[in-house]
């Protein structure tokens, strides 16, 4: 205090919570170097990722474990967040990519399984999730963002499906999740034409679209109306917090598994292909490009339907595994 010349208590912002504050007092329940599962009072868990560039791997699968076993007690909810630079830059592929030049296919479809499971665990689970993204939210922490029940995330966020930039498609459910989102929505009302929704999921993910802001993220199709948007990222942990509690007041209960997605079949797929030859055509793209967005194109219309049909979750998910 430059007045009095001695040192003062920092007054703590009772609308602020600091996860590295409750970890010191004891707070952190099951801890590794990827990730901390945090009681941050009020029966209210915090899922926080602190690895490089907070990268989702095994190690945070293992504090992830933990969390939805946890959930099954006492607990009433979840938020997933942390106070890093960004909220995850992505799943860490060093793992897929040395079984890839080992040619060890199965090693590969265990570990993305494995995600795909997880992640329809928390889609599902008895107990309310609410993630918490800020800053760079890519890959597979964008799929986890929306895997969450609820996002309240800053207004700076900048979220995006980048697989492609890496020669992969998304395969912890975001293929579906855009489905859901963008497609399936308005094929509930009649006579609707399915073709320019489905190209719009198919572009923000052939073209690696990174949102702008938490406003573009919904322009997008990643962020639905009933997420929040908090302009002081001081505040957002603790916003999430009251979003799990009012959640759980209201009644929280988890969506129920049907078959809620739709899939055009091979009418999209020959639809989004000759999108795909056209940027061939046009310079814009390799050959190799190609063939990931007609990969793409094979998921997202639903694989070798015939016509189009409703399908459940796990359809779509089991494709894109495939």
């Amino acid at each position: 205090d430059q007045k009095s010349k001695s040192y003062v208590a920092i007054q703590a912002d009772t609308k602020s919570l600091v996860l590295r504050g409750m970890k010191q007092a004891g707070g952190a329940i099951k801890e590794n170097t990827a990730a901390s599962l945090i009681d941050i009072g009020d029966e209210v868990l915090c899922l926080e990722f602190h690895s490089k560039a907070n990268a989702l791997n095994r190690d945070t699968q293992v504090v992830l474990e933990h969390a939805l076993e946890e959930l099954e007690g006492d607990y009433i909810g979840l938020i997933i967040g942390n106070q890093g630079k960004g909220f995850s830059a992505g799943a860490d592929i060093h793992d897929i990519a040395e079984a890839a030049e080992n040619k060890d296919w199965k090693q590969i479809e265990n570990l993305i399984k494995k995600t795909q499971d997880q992640m329809q665990q928390l889609r599902y689970c008895s107990k309310a999730v609410v993630a918490v993204p800020f800053g760079m939210t890519l890959g597979g922490g964008a799929e986890i963002a929306m895997a969450a029940d609820r996002m309240c995330l800053s207004a700076e966020t900048y979220m995006g499906l980048v697989e492609v930039g890496v020669g992969l498609i998304p395969a912890g459910g975001g293929c579906m999740e855009m489905i859901r989102r963008i497609v399936s929505p308005h094929m509930k009302v009649a006579d609707t034409d399915p073709l320019p929704f489905l190209e719009k999921a198919f572009d923000s993910i052939i073209n690696a679209r990174v949102s702008t802001s938490a406003l573009d993220a919904k322009e997008i199709g990643f962020v639905s109306e009933c997420d929040r948007v908090v302009m002081n990222s001081d505040y957002l942990l603790s916003e999430g917090k009251h979003m799990v509690m009012e959640m759980t007041w209201a009644g929280y209960v988890p969506p129920m598994r049907q078959k809620a997605i739709f899939a055009l079949g091979q009418r999209g797929t020959a639809f989004l292909n000759q999108m795909a030859n056209h940027i061939f055509w046009g310079g814009y793209a390799s050959e190799y490009d190609v063939h990931i967005a007609k990969r793409l194109a094979y998921v997202l219309s639903g694989g070798s339907l015939s016509r189009p049909q409703w399908v459940g979750e796990q359809y779509i998910m089991d494709l894109e595994r495939e």
